[in-house]
């Protein structure tokens, strides 16, 4: 079971991010879904956190899933935040499954009106299911799929329904 998705890539299990179980970088977990590669040559350590360079190749990445409101403010807060592409990534190989096509998935940003340095990306997922099932499913979507995998994004990122 994943708990956590740290860039570049390395599968945290449990809450001790030095336990590393496994690493998606290049590969596919046992469902076969396509996971976010990292370049190794490109990881840098700080401290006790790993960080990414993310290059407009990676963000490219997301234009084959997600429609980007404000593609420069979208692209420059990922940039800013790489934790979030991969689980971005990830999750446009699930969102289908708990929401049936077809669906549309938007990004868009948010700032905080009492700080202007704090941006939240937003995840707004539109479907043709029904409002109340709808609910349904994101609540499931969050309980079975994001929280365990979102690890370190959590902060920068909140998933909604369009």
């Amino acid at each position: 079971m994943v708990v956590g998705i740290t860039w570049p890539g390395t599968v945290i299990s449990g809450s001790d991010p030095r336990r590393q179980s496994g690493s998606f970088s290049g590969t596919t977990f046992k469902n076969g879904r396509r996971e976010a590669v990292s370049r190794p040559n490109e990881v840098r350590a700080t401290g006790s956190v790993v960080t990414q360079m993310v290059t407009p190749s990676d963000l490219d990445q997301l234009d084959d899933f997600y429609r980007l409101d404000d593609r420069q403010e979208v692209r420059g807060l990922i940039a800013n935040h790489p934790v979030v592409l991969p689980l971005l990534l990830a999750a446009s190989e699930v969102i289908e499954d708990y929401f049936q096509t077809p669906v549309r998935v938007t990004l868009d940003t948010w700032e905080s009106p009492e700080d202007d340095e704090v941006r939240t990306l937003y995840v707004f997922i539109h479907s043709n299911l029904e409002r109340g099932l709808e609910r349904e499913q994101m609540d499931k979507f969050r309980r079975e799929w994001l929280y365990e995998a979102a690890g370190n994004a959590l902060p920068f990122v909140h998933f909604t329904l369009g």
